[in-house]
């Protein structure tokens, strides 16, 4: 299942689209300048709150009461947070005693693919080649099928919901003391919802199942309810032998062996003209084995009521706030799951904070590269005039855009830290002038003419 579409895209209109395209590139350039700033900002603040935090916690053992000598302090604690709540889905009546209670929904529909393959043609013209391809596919949300290129992949759903569902305790108690609301968000360690004792609602009987003990299926098509079969009993007839057991060979007794004896089992005589008691049979309904467009299916994840946490925050009177550190401004406020010491805690918060600081690094660059890339797109497409010329072109103002993203992402990540921390400021700086030093001396080297070969001695 393929539509392949061929349209040609004019010279004219491309290079509209390019000049048009440098305003967002602009956007993006000085954006990912500010972007780069910030983070190496919140880079050192984090870490030097990290780094004050940790010199000044202290350790908590004893959470059954609340210690006035702790007021205003930052400290470690590990122990057991509890709820009394039952947190419930009111849209498919479900309820868990719980700290935390999730529902993920999946949609069974068409999903349509695009690929796109454009070609240069002589005077500047594109000859765009777009293939749309189709597939039935698990979404997290209903597909819009009215746009798609090829009919026959119409989508439809059971119901519609406004998406996952995410509910937490309000009230969570930690020893003496009560969490905050942040901190009850970052309670983890999920688990699945099983459904064995669920009962599905009414208004959905005919079109749901549980599925693999924790899977609520929406059919889309209602099942098919199935009578059961009644099952015929003839009545004895009066002087005729009542059909008996067949016999079994039982081997021949040993001498001196006791010989083994059945048991009688007494079976009640039928009275005459009395039916014989059947055991009640419920009708089943029965669904389609596979998967249609329209289905759905649910399931739920909880924490449990009860999980063991330690923590690092600041104590104020029978709960906590975040600590704010004084050289730089910068707050610690840290959960995590199970017992772990406060060294450890501060160890894990170190090294999100670097995983953190280099992927904002990483967009920052990409997003200058891309707007630079932008900003000089008109130059290639006014150059596609003659395709292997634009392409020529294309390939070396990206290969410049990459220098010069570079040069100023670290630039500016010097200068930051030349403002927040001046010694590694200076040491990045230094880093950059290498970086022009090395850039400047290899284009010399490609642009310094040969040396002469010396004219041979005449004989």
């Amino acid at each position: 299942m393929a539509v392949t579409e061929v349209t040609e895209e004019g010279w004219g209109s491309r290079l509209g689209k390019s000049f048009g395209g440098v305003i967002v590139g602009i956007i993006l350039f000085f954006g990912s300048i500010a972007l780069l700033w910030w983070n190496e900002g919140r880079a050192v603040t984090t870490a030097k709150a990290l780094a004050e935090g940790e010199g000044n916690v202290v350790a908590v053992k004893d959470i059954s009461k609340v210690d006035s000598a702790n007021a205003g302090k930052l400290v470690h604690m590990s122990g057991e947070a509890a709820t009394t709540e039952t947190l419930t889905d009111p849209t498919f009546a479900l309820s868990k005693n719980a700290i935390g209670l999730s529902r993920k929904v999946e949609y069974y529909q068409w999903v349509e693919h695009k690929s796109e393959k454009r070609e240069k043609q002589m005077g500047g013209s594109e000859k765009v080649i777009t293939t749309y391809t189709y597939s039935k596919e698990w979404v997290s949300s209903p597909q819009d099928s009215s746009a798609y290129k090829e009919a026959g992949h119409e989508n439809r759903v059971f119901m519609t919901l406004p998406g996952d569902c995410d509910v937490r305790a309000k009230e969570v108690s930690f020893g003496a003391f009560k969490l905050t609301s942040g901190q009850i968000s970052r309670i983890g360690g999920e688990e699945s919802v099983s459904l064995e004792e669920y009962t599905i609602p009414v208004s959905m009987a005919n079109n749901a199942e549980v599925q693999g003990g924790n899977t609520l299926y929406l059919h889309m098509n209602p099942g098919r309810v199935v009578q059961p079969v009644a099952t015929t009993v003839p009545a004895p007839v009066e002087g005729q032998p009542v059909a008996q057991p067949v016999a079994t060979t039982v081997p021949a007794p040993v001498e001196g062996q006791p010989v083994a004896q059945p048991v009688a089992t007494t079976v009640p005589a039928p009275v005459e003209g009395q039916p014989v008691a059947q055991p009640v049979q419920q009708p089943t309904i029965v669904f389609d084995t596979e998967a249609q467009i329209g289905d759905m299916r649910v399931q739920w994840s909880f924490v449990a009521p009860q999980r063991t946490i330690s923590l690092v925050a600041v104590q104020v009177n029978n709960t906590f706030e975040p600590y704010t550190a004084e050289d730089g401004g910068g707050e610690v406020d840290l959960l995590t799951d199970g017992v772990k010491s406060a060294k450890a805690m501060f160890n894990d918060a170190k090294s999100a904070n670097t995983m953190l600081t280099w992927i904002l690094r990483g967009v920052g660059f990409f997003a200058m590269f891309i707007g630079l890339s932008m900003l000089v797109a008109p130059l290639e497409v006014i150059c596609d005039v003659l395709p292997f010329l634009g392409n020529i072109v294309g390939a070396v103002s990206k290969g410049v855009c990459f220098v010069i993203a570079l040069v100023i992402s670290l630039l500016d990540i010097a200068l930051a830290w030349l403002f927040y921390r001046p010694v590694v400021g200076i040491i990045l700086l230094a880093a950059v002038a290498g970086v022009i030093y090395l850039a400047k001396k290899a284009r010399s080297k490609k642009a310094a003419p040969a040396p002469a070969t010396p004219a041979e001695p005449q004989s």
